[in-house]
């Protein structure tokens, strides 16, 4: 500790024999250099022996124990409890033992009241409660301090470039403009010209006939405004570290004004030159005033999103190509300029050669969205590392690749292929790339199919009418053979197999499923599939979610998911669905409207292992208000990928 400008002598005389009595203790003040020195005595053995000194100014307060020969900043009463006498008592100036002249006394009142303190009833509380104040200014002193220099050091690092929002719209939201449209007329949120009236589909693809940039085309029926949400990286070496700044953006839009972007920095990260170790944090806080200040502390009502997947800014590549090498800035110039979402801080501490060149090998074959996948999935990647030749290294047929190649394929599209490769079910080419286009596995069109006569399944599905996709059969097929076998049907039959009309068998498969023993049925399922009840509050946690008009919800039970196939008339009641979520492979949700939750509208199936939604429906498998429900699901996923964000930040 610091020692005041007053030192105490090297020994303290006797105390003179007249105040000698029948006191214990004893204690005695003055003020030397504006500063009040008290001395504590005691007696021992008819001798008066100095215990410690205390002193108090205006800012500051400490003690130096003559016993121990030392300074310390401790409060008065722990001093005194240190000090005791041969039967143990505890030295204390409030006690009838201890003697405190007149003198003394008026010297410490006025010298305390004439610095700002109060007078107590209690000597001892007196000299506290100016310790306690000196010791709260002392630390807010401190923290105004270290407030003004962090604020220094974040004013030091130079602003963004002058083409930073330019950069950002070319590249990170290059996709999400929008032109509104109706019969009378369009809006381009681009360029903010407009246009005639505009003869498209909502949510098709296609180009501004002015400006002739990507755009997707919403109709004012459904959509007049749009914010598109996305986190921002922005790197910047500075001196001898590198500052990760952290930008929440949002790309803001109605159906007759020109699109505006919105950016609020809230985190920055210090690394070292090499990104070989983490330095510090500094987090973004507005205050009552809404004025914007940063902080060392993360508040814990206040969440912050910064994590290890996000976009980048690709503007000031030269500078990271300093940091480092070129294949890894070449992967992340590409990607970034693509606007899409990626592990920047594994990139910049080094991946491995052999992920970089896995990742390079799949880009140039056309691959980009498994090379981006490979980044982020490379320990889970179904692929063959010891292999060299692409389709070996894919494990499968080199038409399969082109097919992929031309097709853009992902992840999901290789196993699928790889499912169909490694199996042989007999299917040619043709037929596995028409299940890859609708996500279909062979093995799981194998499960719905008698031994060896999968191909015959695969035409009678393709002949069935009544739907728009071989996607939407395949589910109903699915879930007709699984009620079917429930309720012991003869599916060697081949009329039974193979209905005429599969949307009316499957229709009257459901009722007939429901109405067949509905509450011996749920007393079954509460005992064959219990971990659906004990995921419950888990699933709430992870997936909850609720807007003004729509909630998402967690099932009580497996008898809750029998009642939501019955109501809804739909299948999700099944064994099949209820076997998966007891599992954990997929799990069943439940979406209703804000002003009824208790009513049952839609019925989600989601893979937990990316947050999927594989498929969602109404009453009678039918989608009721599909475009506003469309709009609440992204919502919805944008929420669960910010929440996985956080966590993997940790």
């Amino acid at each position: 500790m610091r020692k005041m400008q007053f030192a105490p002598k090297n020994s303290m005389p006797i105390y003179h024999e007249k105040a000698a009595g029948e006191e214990d203790a004893l204690v005695d003040a003055f003020v030397k250099d504006n500063i009040l020195v008290i001395d504590f005595y005691r007696k021992q053995t008819d001798k008066w022996s100095a215990l410690w000194r205390t002193l108090i100014n205006e800012k500051e307060y400490c003690n130096f124990d003559y016993e121990a020969q030392s300074w310390n900043g401790e409060y008065i009463h722990h001093q005194a409890h240190r000090h005791t006498d041969a039967y143990g008592r505890v030295f204390g100036i409030w006690e009838e033992q201890t003697k405190v002249t007149e003198k003394s006394r008026d010297i410490i009142e006025k010298y305390i009241t004439k610095v700002g303190g109060y007078i107590c009833g209690e000597l001892e509380t007196t000299i506290l409660r100016m310790e306690e104040n000196l010791a709260y200014r002392k630390r807010e002193t401190e923290k105004e301090r270290k407030h003004d220099r962090i604020q220094k050091k974040m004013k030091e690092l130079p602003g963004t470039p002058e083409d930073f929002e330019k950069v950002i719209l070319s590249t990170t939201f290059k996709n999400d403009h929008i032109l509104y449209f109706n019969k009378e007329e369009g809006y381009c949120s681009r360029c903010g010209r407009q246009l005639p009236g505009v003869k498209k589909e909502h949510n098709e693809h296609g180009k501004c006939p002015k400006c002739r940039k990507p755009v997707v085309f919403k109709h004012m029926r459904y959509m007049k405004e749009h914010a598109e949400e996305k986190e921002l990286l922005y790197i910047q070496p500075f001196k001898e570290e590198v500052v990760l700044r952290y930008f929440k953006c949002a790309l803001i839009s109605t159906c007759h004004s020109k699109e505006k972007l919105e950016m609020v920095e809230t985190v920055r990260t210090y690394h070292s030159e090499d990104m070989a170790y983490f330095k510090k944090i500094y987090i973004c806080y507005l205050d009552c005033l809404n004025r914007k200040y940063w902080s060392d502390k993360m508040n814990p009502y206040c969440t912050v999103a910064y994590g290890r997947n996000t976009t980048l800014y690709v503007g000031n590549m030269e500078q990271v190509r300093e940091i480092v090498n070129q294949k890894v800035c070449d992967i992340m110039e590409i990607t970034g300029s693509e606007g899409e979402r990626l592990p920047v801080i594994d990139l910049l501490r080094g991946y491995s050669e052999e992920r970089v060149l896995l990742y390079e090998k799949f880009y140039k074959a056309g691959l980009p969205k498994l090379a981006l996948e490979v980044l982020k999935k490379y320990w889970d990647f179904p692929v063959n590392r010891e292999q060299n030749e692409l389709k070996k290294i894919l494990k499968i047929s080199k038409p399969m690749l082109r097919y992929m190649v031309c097709h853009n394929g992902d992840k999901a599209m290789l196993e699928i292929m790889q499912d169909a490769f490694a199996n042989q079910y007999g299917l040619s080419d043709d037929k596995i790339f028409e299940l890859a286009a609708a996500g279909i596995k062979a093995s799981e069109l194998a499960e719905v199919s008698e031994k060896n006569k999968i191909i015959k399944t695969f035409h009678y599905l393709r002949k069935a009418n009544g739907y728009k996709s071989l996607k939407g059969t395949f589910s109903h097929y699915r879930d007709y053979i699984s009620m079917a076998s429930s309720m012991g049907y003869d599916l060697s039959n081949g009329t039974v197999r193979f209905p005429n009309n599969l949307k009316q068998a499957h229709d009257n498969a459901v009722t007939s499923f429901y109405e067949e023993e509905s509450d011996k049925r749920k007393r079954e399922v509460l005992k064959k599939y219990p971990n659906i009840r004990n995921l419950e509050q888990t699933l709430n946690e992870q997936y909850s979610f609720k807007t003004k008009d729509y909630v998402i919800m967690a099932p009580h039970s497996a008898a809750d998911i029998v009642e939501e196939g019955r109501t809804l008339h739909h299948c999700v009641g099944g064994d099949t669905y209820l076997e998966k979520h007891n599992k954990g492979r997929t799990f069943i949700l439940f979406m209703r409207k804000a002003k009824k939750p208790d009513k049952r509208y839609y019925t989600i199936e989601i893979d937990p292992k990316d947050n999927r939604i594989i498929q969602y429906y109404g009453a009678n498998d039918k989608q009721p208000d599909k475009e506003a429900v469309d709009v609440f699901l992204k919502q919805w996923k944008r929420y669960l990928n910010k929440k996985a964000t956080h966590k993997a930040a940790g």
